[in-house]
């Protein structure tokens, strides 16, 4: 009898206890946001497309008290929503550094760059009570690291009720840390297509070692006799090298063949036509990761099929779709920071809703008269 087997499904974000640093590690090497966001620098496509995420959940920022200064930065709400609509675009979650009175109401909020908060150590039940940050998690090979030092540990402000304050003037505040899902690390928004991601931006490099490297449609002219010491070989080595790179297409380059040689004295050497594999390639990445995000043409500027561009109609219906796709982050994102905007230590601050962006049409009726 034959048994089929299967390689079973690896999780996607391994984590464990670094009991060194205290914190349950983002991946096995502590580095899966900071890996991710370099990815989506990369790969153009990926970069649009969470751009064009962040644009439409920002919206055209808050529908009420957007203009309040909430800290020491001079930053708005409205400044606020921009520093965390980024982080949510890529890596699907954020977070807000939230000083406190000794009241216990918030003086002052900071947002904090998803990518340096890290859980601290969970308890029995698996929950958290505190995060850590750090600048340079992926600085920090061992427990002996220089970096460790500039590790801070924050209780989570959703945890803060039982928290015992001992000294305000010591405290330094809470970071309210908002995740898909209560104690676990979120994927980024391009998980699922991230080897395409890294497809379409390793097809960059591909190209620019293709040019710096290769033979571009070179000539070679073969000269009877023997090339014969090691310095001819050397310096004739040395002009091959000469012969790849932009700069250098169309080179010639002078080879010494036998006396008795009676082929071709000129020969050329085509140039690497890799071209409508690399297009057929790219064109998949682009359209998997395009499907992921779920995002219009018109939004991401890419042409339709056949040229030409894309009218008013596609445009506007484009808005009105995008707008409709990214209702529930907004609405969440409201929710979240009317929860701890009633803790405004001059009193409850409501934002009321994001108002979204509008398409403005081009055309003008012109009135005469």
């Amino acid at each position: 009898m034959s048994v089929a087997k299967y390689r079973p499904i690896i999780k996607r974000i391994p984590t464990h206890i670094d009991r060194t640093k205290g914190i349950t590690t983002y991946d096995s090497d502590n580095s899966y946001p900071q890996r991710m966001e370099e990815l989506a620098y990369r790969s153009p496509i990926t970069l649009s497309a969470t751009d064009a995420m962040y644009r439409f959940i920002r919206g055209s920022g808050f529908s009420a008290n957007g203009d309040v200064i909430v800290n020491r930065f001079n930053q708005s709400l409205n400044d606020i929503l921009k520093a965390i609509t980024k982080d949510i675009s890529v890596f699907t979650g954020w977070a807000l550094h939230l000083n406190v009175n000794i009241l216990g109401a918030i003086t002052e909020i900071i947002p904090v760059k998803f990518k340096t908060v890290r859980y601290g150590m969970p308890d029995k039940y698996g929950r958290y009570e505190d995060v850590k940050t750090s600048l340079y998690w992926t600085k920090m090979a061992n427990s002996y690291s220089r970096y460790t030092k500039n590790i801070r540990e924050f209780p989570l402000w959703n945890k803060r009720d039982g928290y015992d304050i001992e000294s305000i003037e010591d405290f330094d505040g809470y970071i309210h840390y908002i995740v898909p899902e209560m104690d676990e690390y979120p994927k980024t928004s391009f998980d699922a297509v991230a080897d395409s991601a890294q497809t379409n931006a390793e097809i960059q490099t591909f190209e620019l070692g293709s040019i710096q490297n290769s033979f571009l449609g070179t000539s070679i002219f073969k000269h009877p006799g023997k090339i014969e010491s090691e310095n001819d070989r050397k310096e004739i080595i040395s002009d091959l090298r000469d012969l790849t790179g932009a700069q250098n297409a169309g080179s010639a380059y002078l080879l010494e063949v036998p006396d008795d040689f009676d082929g071709s004295i000129i020969e050329n050497l085509p140039a690497n036509n890799n071209d409508r594999l690399f297009e057929l390639t790219n064109q998949n990445t682009v359209e998997r990761i395009v499907a992921r995000f779920g995002i219009p043409a018109p939004i991401l500027g890419i042409q339709p099929t056949g040229g030409g561009i894309f009218n008013e109609d596609q445009i506007r219906d484009s808005y009105t779709y995008m707008n409709a796709r990214t209702t529930d982050q907004r609405l969440d994102i409201v929710s979240e920071f009317n929860k701890v905007l009633e803790y405004w230590h001059t009193g409850a601050i409501n934002v009321e809703g994001i108002d979204i962006i509008e398409f403005e049409t081009t055309n003008k009726e012109v009135v005469n008269g």
